[in-house]
């Protein structure tokens, strides 16, 4: 199995007994957002883009310490691996997956 690389390249303080299960979390979460994406579109490309802007940007601005996140803080708004950010897309997530499945009813019942 590949280790995603934001255990190698993000800073942490945390214990990855924490860390690691969250940033998991964080990865499946994100997963369900772009197969819902790959459901609407039928094409991975708006997910891989997506993806790739939201890495290059997020983690620049994090490893250049553009933004700069106090270290009691870490656990909450970490991309990944934040308790807030996760919670944001599984709800896009839940969201996307209701639109996709009504969309999919009413193509079905036409």
């Amino acid at each position: 199995m590949a280790c995603p690389l934001h255990i190698f390249i993000m800073h942490t303080t945390e214990s990855l007994i924490t860390f690691i299960p969250r940033m998991l979390l964080g990865v499946v979460v994100l997963s369900i957002v772009f197969g819902e994406i790959w459901v609407m579109t039928k094409s991975v490309w708006p997910a891989l883009i997506m993806h790739t802007v939201g890495n290059s940007f997020l983690d620049t601005l994090f490893l250049k310490n553009y933004l700069a996140v106090p270290e009691a803080n870490e656990y909450l708004v970490m991309p990944t691996s934040g308790v807030i950010p996760i919670a944001v897309t599984l709800l896009v997530g839940f969201w996307l997956y209701r639109r996709n499945t009504k969309v999919i009813k009413s193509k079905a019942q036409a």
